[in-house]
């Protein structure tokens, strides 16, 4: 399997978060509906033994990937650190993936830290990557031809709004005997024009894919490794527990696609751990992903997948994780 980073630019605002688990489910529908649903079903068959054609991860700021969410103990501390703002930085450059891990943290940057070198300017009090705006929307009652109550009463619902400046990189890995990259970029091609996530209908979720995509040199054998997308790691007898590190989260998933307007929409709840989450192994692997699909979770789609794998990023050997 090879990895392949993609760069794009959003263009409207969003409803939903660039996340990988629903960027693949985004890339599936496109697939079944150019390809049909037998296609679809064979690129999914072994999807939850270890065998996904696909694998995506979030979406970042060009030439960063998250800071690996590793305790205090494990950073090397500086004279005079100021605990807010280490909180405050998410982001660290390629530039600094090859020095120990235990430094990263020093170089790594905040939003505002990356939205000021967009800007060009060091003083620039930018407000960041990304802002949350809230925009009321309303129903209106053919009948009366005004808003009114119940479900036609006025809601409020937030956007995402992108740096201008900002360009992302989404980093896919392909199990190019299944599937070639030509499928991979047509369909997200298409996610980009139609839109992603909520409210795509009404112009929400546009992004444009810039550039050719760049294959990732492989990635090297070790026993630790970042994911870079939200994982599943229940069930992977591999992972030694006391060398892993993650922040949890909830996912609570819907359907896309017409399942959306048709029957029931919500996914059952699963547990997730968030992108930036450290996994050390009980021998080096060299693999490009880690984690397990999910089923079990529709039941208006008994077919039903989750991406619980994840890209992954090897840590150097010497970081502190190992020690």
């Amino acid at each position: 399997m090879k990895t392949y980073r993609m760069r794009l630019v959003p263009k409207t605002a969003f409803g939903t978060p660039l996340l990988g688990e629903t960027l693949f489910g985004c890339l599936c529908w496109d697939l079944r509906r150019k390809s049909g649903n037998e296609r679809l079903s064979q690129l999914l068959s072994g999807y939850t033994e270890g065998r996904p054609f696909a694998v995506v991860s979030d979406a970042f700021p060009a030439g960063f990937v998250p800071l690996p969410a590793l305790p205090d103990v494990y950073w090397v501390a500086s004279p005079g650190d100021d605990r807010k703002y280490l909180k405050k930085k998410t982001w660290v450059g390629f530039d600094a993936l090859n020095t120990s891990v235990s430094l990263w943290r020093n170089r790594a940057m905040t939003d505002a830290d990356i939205a000021r070198v967009l800007s060009g300017d060091c003083s620039d009090e930018s407000t960041g990557l990304i802002s949350k705006v809230t925009a009321v929307h309303n129903t209106i009652n053919r009948r009366t031809l005004t808003t009114g109550t119940g479900p036609f009463a006025p809601y409020e619902q937030q956007q995402i709004w992108f740096n201008p400046a900002l360009t992302l990189d989404v980093y896919v890995v392909t199990d190019e005997a299944r599937i070639s990259l030509e499928e991979i970029v047509s369909a997200l091609i298409d996610v980009g024009t139609i839109g992603f996530g909520r409210d795509a209908s009404v112009g929400l979720g546009k992004f444009e894919l810039i550039g050719t995509p760049t294959e990732m040199t492989p990635r090297e054998a070790s026993a630790s490794c970042m994911a870079l997308s939200s994982v599943v790691l229940s069930g992977l007898s591999e992972i030694v527990s006391e060398k892993t590190f993650y922040r949890v989260k909830t996912h609570f998933g819907r359907h896309g696609s017409e399942l959306v307007v048709r029957g029931q929409p919500f996914k059952k709840p699963i547990l997730l751990a968030r992108s930036g989450a450290v996994i050390t192994f009980k021998n080096p692997s060299a693999e490009p992903f880690v984690g397990k699909g999910l089923d079990g979770l529709s039941t208006v789609l008994p077919e039903t997948v989750h991406q619980g794998y994840a890209p992954v990023l090897s840590l150097p050997e010497e970081g502190n994780c190992h020690e």
